[in-house]
Order: C-alpha cells, then sequence, then structure tokens
C-alpha cells in the first residue's frame, strides 16, 4: 500500500475510531503491506489482550498555568524574535465564498462559535524568569469587523502584519461584503500556533457552524499533546533512534556546500515553479506500483546530486506529524520532519533504485515518533533542504465543502526576507492529470538560472526513468 503523510493519518484515524486500535504508524508501510496483510495485523491486534484501546482509557491531562513549548514551537519563536517585523511565519489567506454563504453576520458568528470550541487559538506567549510558556487568554474578546466595500488588492497587503506573540490574539479576521454581494473573508493566524492541517480543520468547522449543523467539544488538545511527549514512554526505542541517527551522519559525509560568509548577493526569498503533464507518470506509477509522491523524489534526488555535484543527498521530509490518532482532529502545530539519507550506487538499475528511496522514507518514517527530539539535525545540514508533497487531488479534509458552498482560497503573498531552509520544495499534484512544482530558495545562495536548471532536470528525470526503466541510473545522467 502507498500513502501521503495526511492519507495514512486519515487512516490511522479511522481505525482508532471504529476499532479502538491504535495502529503503528510503521505496520502501514512495511514492504510486504498490502491490505491482506494490513487486516490481518488489524485482527491480531484486536484478538489480544490490552491492544484494543478504548478512548475512555485516555485521562484528559490538569490544567497548569503556563504550558512549555514544542520543539516545533521554539524554533518558530526565536526565529520570529530574531526578525520580529518579518511576515514569514504568517499564513494569511482570502477566501471568496459562492452565493449559498451570504450572510456576513451569521459566518462573524460562526468563526467566533469556532474559537470557542478550539480554544488553543487563543494562545499567547510569556517570559516567565528565564523560560518561555504559552497560556489560553481564556478571557479574550474577540471583535471581527465587517466592511462594507469592496475588497481590493491595496486591502488585502494592509491586512497583513506582524503578531506580537506575547500579546494575544495571534490571528485575525475580516469580512468583505458589498452592497449584499459575495462574502470575501481574509483570515491570517501565525504558524506558530497552526499549521496547515489545522487550518483546514478550524475552517470546516467553521462552515459546518455555519449550516447549523453540531460541533463536539474535543476531548484532547495541543497542551495534552505537549505535555504527553514530555512523558517520554519508550526510552529504549528513542535511544535506538539517536544512534541510527549518528551513524547515519558518521557515515554520511556533511559537506559544506554553502560559504556564508562569503555571499555576495542580498539575502531575498524567491519563487520558481514548473509545471508537469503527469498522465504518463501516473500509468507508469500504477504499472509498476510505485507511488507517484517516491516517483517524483527519485527524480529530485537524481538532480540533487547534479545540482549539488555531490553523491550523498540528506533531505527533511515535511510529514503530518499526527502519529498518534488520538490527535487527528486537534488544533495546534504538529507538522514533522522524516530526514531521508541517501547515498546513490550509480549501477544500480532504475527500478531498484525507486525502491530503494520506498525503504529510505520508510526507514526515517520508523523513527517519526521521536524526530522533533532529533531536530538539531536538521540545523547541521548545509544546505538545509526540505521537501513536502501535496496530493490536491483528494486531499480536502471534507470533501463534500468545497463543491458545496463554492469555495475559492487564495494564499496571500506575505513579504519575507530569509527562510530557515535555503530551499524548499514543494510538489502538487493536481486532478486533472497535472503537477507543479515549486522551489522557494535563498537568491543569495542560488542565483535564478542554477534554479531553473534544476527544476528542468527534475522533469527530464522523470521521464527518463520512465523510458528506461530497466536500464542503471548511469545510463540517464
Amino acid at each position: 500500500m502507498g500513502f501521503t503523510s495526511l492519507s495514512i493519518i486519515k487512516l490511522m484515524s479511522k481505525i482508532y475510531r471504529e476499532h479502538n486500535i491504535e495502529f503503528d504508524i510503521f505496520n502501514l508501510l512495511k514492504a510486504d503491506s498490502n491490505i491482506e496483510t494490513t487486516a490481518k495485523k488489524l485482527h491480531e491486534l484486536s484478538s489480544k489482550s490490552g491492544k484494543s484501546l478504548s478512548k475512555s482509557e485516555y485521562i484528559k491531562h490538569d490544567s497548569i498555568d503556563y504550558y512549555p513549548l514544542s520543539i516545533q514551537q521554539l524554533n518558530l519563536f526565536f526565529k520570529t524574535q530574531k526578525s520580529p517585523k518579518n511576515l514569514n511565519n504568517n499564513l494569511p489567506t482570502c477566501i471568496m465564498f459562492g452565493s449559498e454563504i451570504n450572510d456576513s453576520l451569521k459566518l462573524k458568528k460562526a468563526i467566533i462559535k469556532a474559537i470557542e470550541f478550539n480554544p488553543y487559538i487563543k494562545t499567547y506567549f510569556i517570559n516567565n524568569g528565564d523560560k518561555i510558556y504559552q497560556k489560553i487568554a481564556d478571557n479574550l474578546e474577540i471583535d471581527i469587523e465587517i466592511h462594507d466595500k469592496i475588497l481590493s488588492d491595496e486591502l488585502k497587503k494592509e491586512f497583513i502584519r506582524s503578531f506580537n506573540l506575547f500579546k494575544p490574539p495571534l490571528f485575525r479576521f475580516e469580512i468583505y461584503q458589498f452592497n449584499k454581494g459575495q462574502i470575501n473573508l481574509l483570515m491570517d493566524i501565525h504558524h506558530i500556533i497552526v499549521d496547515a492541517y489545522s487550518f483546514d480543520l478550524f475552517f470546516s468547522e467553521v462552515l459546518r457552524i455555519y449550516n447549523n449543523e453540531d460541533i463536539h467539544d474535543k476531548e484532547l488538545s495541543y497542551l495534552d499533546y505537549i505535555l504527553d511527549s514530555l512523558q517520554e514512554k519508550d526510552n529504549k526505542k528513542l535511544l535506538e533512534a539517536k544512534n541510527v541517527f549518528k551513524e547515519e551522519l558518521k557515515n554520511f559525509p556533511i559537506q559544506h556546500y554553502i560559504d556564508r560568509d562569503e555571499i555576495k548577493r542580498e539575502y531575498e526569498l524567491k519563487i520558481k515553479s514548473i509545471s508537469i503533464d503527469a498522465k504518463l507518470l501516473l500509468k507508469f506509477s500504477k504499472d509498476k506500483h510505485i507511488l507517484l509522491s517516491n516517483l517524483i523524489l527519485g527524480a529530485m534526488i537524481l538532480s540533487l546530486t547534479k545540482f549539488l555535484k555531490l553523491q550523498n543527498v540528506l533531505l527533511a521530509v515535511i510529514f503530518n506529524g499526527r502519529d498518534n490518532p488520538r490527535y487527528t482532529d486537534v488544533f495546534g502545530i504538529f507538522f514533522k520532519f522524516v530526514y531521508i539519507f541517501f547515498n546513490l550506487d550509480y549501477s544500480m538499475k532504475i527500478m531498484e533504485y525507486l525502491d530503494s528511496v520506498k525503504r529510505s522514507i520508510n526507514k526515517g518514517i520508523k523513527y517519526l515518533p521521536f524526530t522533533d527530539k532529533l531536530e538539531h539535525f536538521f540545523f547541521e545540514m548545509n544546505p538545509r533542504i526540505s521537501y513536502n508533497y501535496i496530493d490536491a487531488s483528494y486531499e480536502s479534509y471534507d470533501e463534500k465543502l468545497v463543491p458545496k458552498w463554492g469555495i475559492k482560497g487564495n494564499k496571500l503573498n506575505s513579504p519575507s526576507t530569509h527562510q530557515r531552509n535555503d530551499l524548499y520544495i514543494a510538489v502538487v499534484y493536481y486532478a486533472k492529470n497535472h503537477i507543479n512544482i515549486t522551489i522557494e530558495y535563498e537568491h543569495a545562495y542560488y542565483d535564478d538560472e542554477k534554479i531553473e536548471n534544476f527544476l528542468n532536470s527534475i522533469q527530464d528525470y522523470l521521464f527518463s526513468m520512465l523510458n528506461n526503466s530497466q536500464e542503471e541510473i548511469n545510463s540517464i545522467l
């Protein structure tokens, strides 16, 4: 079986809800995993005493005054404090509603009610002695302005402003509806309290409330997740993960490809993209039983070795970190990095190489529960390269919402300066057999022509692998 990070989290959540079984993510990703073997494993777990876990067995943590930050939040906090006016960690979006949603006051009330059902969104940060903590502003008064005017590009730009992490709220909403026409919603939330999955969870709940559907209180919050993570349950596995990472790094010659002290261009985050027709890629993936995401990653790794002039590549693959199904519908910042080590053997056949890509990913995912404790490895990478694959063909968090309400959303551009990643590569697959590969890059390190060549080489390697699948990698380099 094959999954993206979101689809596997959804499946684990469904297994948990319907069978009360916490299913190890790695069981779904093993080389011999298929529907039959997974069903057998589920049957074994449901038959064994102590393996079927009732939701009522879990106890919510007692409330405390101040909560620590997760490792993801610590990184974003110090990054934000270093450049407090930088808007790079804002997540601004403009949502344009269809005619079915035409009551701006009702929409405002739905947003406020959704916030009450997700109180963690009211979090802010405090400096208590020499440590940073977070706290929910329980008594925060929420107001959302409704404007009877046309939403212009200038108003969108003015809407995007920096947040003060020490002063709630770390979100803002504005509604525009001119002369009872189309409703436009401006939303902006600081990344330190929300990931992309949470963003859509929240918005789905807003729409359900607007439609007078029931929304139930959630048993757990992101603060419970943080306290859970502090109670390390399996030190043996954590030690194993650390040893594996150390051994990989020992055998992996991390070289300094960028001399950061000799930068000639000014820091500037730039973006380039390429669009690819996916029909042949989809057919090849289906015929060879390969995930499209792995096929693209395989081409990208070959491009990186050419790009960096090295035989070894170390990647941080962005993964939905809700590996615990109890937190699937919880609002917060759960993303994790799966660290993938590639040491290429150019004499491998292409199909063998693609299989090695899958094994490398599965090896990284095996230690997913511990990667937040190993994130310092990412900062040793030079350059720092992260990768994200999004299947937009079906990964709507509620597939009925978009066609039902005629909604369109556009992420607004935030002016930004310096990314933590020197290269951020996002691949989005759309339902109309269309793949878009986008690279955000630090122009101080890479010139435009080099990035364009890199993008084109990914496309070239994709189709070269299709046409020469039985040949050695050497034959297409």
